[in-house]
């Protein structure tokens, strides 16, 4: 599971080990990205439909080092027809009943697939759900999939965390901050790890004035 937070002006973390202590200790909303088939994907997103938490799917997909590397349960391949591929992205949503929107776990090789993620497209825009491209890919066909068939697209900016550790990810969290104040909008992305949620908690006392924290609905797509 992750979580993902946005800033308005705007950022976005991701992250839930343990949900009560993240509810409790970060002082700004978070939307949390569960993966499927997993022992407590239904329990963490009762709990956090409890506590009025955004959810999202974080859907597995091929990744370029795939077969080495194996994205897990419920993923979508290259190799699959476009039937296999709605129908293996409805049966996670159905997980997830107070879904938002999908984004991508792993996914470089299918990201970048425009048959792949029109078929995805074609699901989220049947549900009235939106995309969140985690850009694991240079040339992801998402944008443009997502155009044609009319999703609301939302992009990531930064990863906060793919070094665990604490000041390096206070340091992606200050970056976050400058594309926000920039661009006027900045999502950020990270994992349920320790350092990640130690991070946030000091960037929470910190942090630029000028940046409002808000859910990925609250942010509104890029298009």
């Amino acid at each position: 599971y992750y979580c993902e937070n946005v800033l308005k002006e705007c950022v976005m973390p991701r992250f839930a080990a343990n949900l009560s202590m993240l509810f409790t200790e970060l002082p700004f909303p978070v939307t949390l990205a569960i993966l499927p088939d997993r022992p407590r994907t239904r329990s963490v997103e009762a709990m956090a439909a409890e506590h009025g938490i955004e959810v999202i799917l974080h859907q597995p997909m091929q990744p370029g080092s795939y077969p080495r590397v194996n994205p897990g349960p419920g993923a979508l391949f290259v190799d699959m027809d476009a039937e296999r591929v709605k129908a293996t992205l409805a049966e996670n949503l159905a997980q997830l009943p107070h879904v938002k929107g999908v984004n991508n776990h792993m996914g470089s090789t299918f990201t970048s697939n425009p048959e792949g993620m029109a078929a995805v497209m074609s699901v989220l825009k049947d549900k009235g759900l939106f995309f969140l491209d985690s850009v694991t890919s240079a040339v992801s066909a998402a944008p443009e999939a997502a155009r044609k068939a009319g999703v609301p697209f939302y992009r990531r900016a930064v990863f906060l965390d793919n070094v665990r550790n604490v000041r390096t990810i206070l340091g992606q969290l200050k970056t976050a901050e400058r594309n926000a104040i920039k661009n006027g909008r900045a999502i950020a992305i990270g994992h349920p790890y320790g350092e990640t949620l130690e991070a946030l908690k000091l960037w929470a006392r910190e942090r630029d004035n000028r940046i409002d924290v808000v859910t990925l609905t609250e942010l509104g797509p890029e298009f």
